[in-house]
């Protein structure tokens, strides 16, 4: 059985829980991953820098961490650099997301497996 309402209800969630990780602008204390990509980044822990960073991660929007070096007088080639080290990042979380959406598809048998195939 093809329950697509279901399946469009699960992404929806994934959505949501993604766009809920905007809350960590109001949190002092941020995650590990987060402090990773800060570090990654290579500028100071910020509310712009975490909203530079968010917007990337969620939105998939480079221009305000793009911004973000250039205030800092990063060099354009230093600027390539950590885009194609933030698109690598942004490329895994999304693989992650996506695999764990597929597998939560298969263990509730929301698709038949002429659609799995």
């Amino acid at each position: 059985m093809n329950n697509f309402k279901e399946i469009a209800k699960l992404v929806r969630k994934y959505k949501e829980r993604n766009n809920a990780l905007y809350e960590f602008l109001d949190k002092e204390d941020v995650s590990e991953y987060f402090r990773s990509l800060i570090s990654l980044s290579e500028l100071k822990q910020d509310k712009t820098t975490m909203l530079a960073i968010l917007r990337r991660l969620i939105d998939l929007k480079e221009e305000n961490l793009v911004q973000e070096w250039k205030k800092n007088n990063f060099k354009e080639d230093k600027i390539i650099e950590l885009k194609h080290k933030f698109y690598e990042e942004v490329r895994k979380f999304y693989e992650k997301e996506h695999q764990n959406l597929i597998n939560e598809i298969k263990e509730k048998k929301l698709l038949n497996n002429f659609y799995q195939s």
